[in-house]
Order: structure tokens, then sequence, then C-alpha cells
């Protein structure tokens, strides 16, 4: 005797955060004079936009960045002598990447705050070069609250309490269903997976990967609660069983 089980696909989208969205920039490799707007000290040659001594901004509007979305910004400093400089998207002087002062191509995942601008502000007289901009949206189809972030095909918790991660009705009342998925980096606190009634169907407190057979029993989200939980998910799949025999 064998037990049967008919599943459905995955209802989960964007469940291991790979998805990554269309380019933001234009002309993010200086090919030519244009796109930018440049500030006092800034300028497009050679193929990069350079800075010389400058405090202040280069910049695009109207690029799509649209606000508390998050995303993946790659780019290169060369020709580094002197200051620091940052980039900054959605607004001037508000969702703000690290400040950079040596050579070297760098990554940041980065939630706009405003819509539109993408820029780079010369912190302490900059002077240096950058090409190979990027900017790409990531964490599509997730709502993250406070303490949720988006890293490399990951979604990453810092702590707090009550911290949610979900994505909306993504079943029907009644229904039975399997919830799998992947914890990494913990270091402390728990997690906990909801699956629509938001009861807490398991209490996670170490890395692996966890599987969770559950019904949903009220008109909710499905997702993930950090109670102090320091650590990381990615891989969550959830299956509607249509029939379990």
């Amino acid at each position: 005797i064998e037990d049967m089980q008919i599943l459905s696909s995955n209802l989960v989208s964007n469940g291991d955060f790979s998805q990554i969205g269309s380019e933001q920039i234009t002309n993010g490799d200086f090919a030519t004079d244009s796109a930018w707007v440049k500030g006092t000290g800034w300028n497009i040659s050679n193929g990069s936009l350079n800075a010389s001594s400058t405090t202040n901004q280069s910049y695009q509007l109207n690029t799509g960045i649209v606000t508390n979305k998050t995303y993946k910004v790659t780019y290169t400093i060369s020709n580094y002598v002197s200051g620091s400089v940052r980039i900054e998207l959605g607004g001037f002087n508000v969702s703000v990447g690290a400040e950079r002062s040596a050579n070297g191509t760098y990554t940041e995942y980065i939630v706009a705050l405003g819509n539109d601008a993408i820029l780079f502000d010369g912190i302490i007289s900059f002077t240096g070069s950058i090409d190979n901009v990027s900017v790409k949206e990531v964490g599509q189809d997730w709502t993250l609250g406070t303490g949720w972030s988006i890293g490399e095909d990951i979604a990453n918790c810092s702590g707090g309490a009550a911290q949610v991660l979900y994505q909306a009705n993504l079943i029907p009342i009644g229904t039975q269903y399997k919830l799998t998925f992947t914890v990494s980096n913990f270091s402390q606190g728990y997690l906990s997976a909801y699956g629509g009634d938001w009861d807490a169907q398991g209490v996670i407190e170490a890395n692996g990967t966890f599987t969770i057979y559950t019904e949903k029993l009220a008109t909710s989200n499905t997702g993930f609660v950090g109670n102090g939980f320091v650590g990381s998910i990615t891989n969550i799949s959830l299956i509607e069983i249509t029939d379990d025999t």
C-alpha cells in the first residue's frame, strides 16, 4: 500500500529570489556624453564618468525607479585619487549606498525611497572615474517588512520582533499544502512559517531545509515572521495537495 498525493505546481513566484528586472540605467557604460545631468566637477570622457575634487552630483531622472522597490546596483571605480562617492536611488540624499574610496567593482542591494532618480554623489571632494553602472530590480512579488532585505538569491532578516516576509492569497481556504524552504546564516532568534491563518505552523531555530504540511484556515498571507531572527531564507516552494490518499 503506497500513500499517493496529487500536487500542484509551485504557487510561490520568485521563491529563490533570483528574478532580476530590466536595466534602469541609460548609458551606464558612458559610451556617449548623454543621459546624465552633470554637476560642477563631473564630466563624461573616454568611456567613463569622471569627477575632479567634487562634492556635487551627477544623475539621471525619469529612470523608472519605484519607491520601496529593491534594486541590485553594480558599478566600477577606477583612477581613484581622493575623497569618496556613493550611489543614491529614488531621491537625493535618502536611500544611499555605502561610501566608496578605492578602486574596485561594487555590488549593493538598495531599497529606493522616492521615484525616478539615480545619482552619484561626491563626498569629501571625490576625484576618480565611474563606469559599468547597472541598476536592476530584485525581490519581485515579495512584501518585505522592516528588517528584511534582498541579497544574492536570498532574503535576509536582521532581527527585531514580528518581521514579516510574505506573498498574499496564494491558495484558497480549506486546502492542504506543502511548504518547503531553506534557512542559512542563522545566528539567533527564530523564524515562524505561516500558512494563511497567521498561526505559526513551524518554529525554525537552525540552518537546514524544512518541509511543513498544513491547511489554510483563513484568508490571509503565506510567508514568514522573524522574531529576533538573524539569518537568511531561499528556495521557497508552496505546493497545493489536491488529493491525498
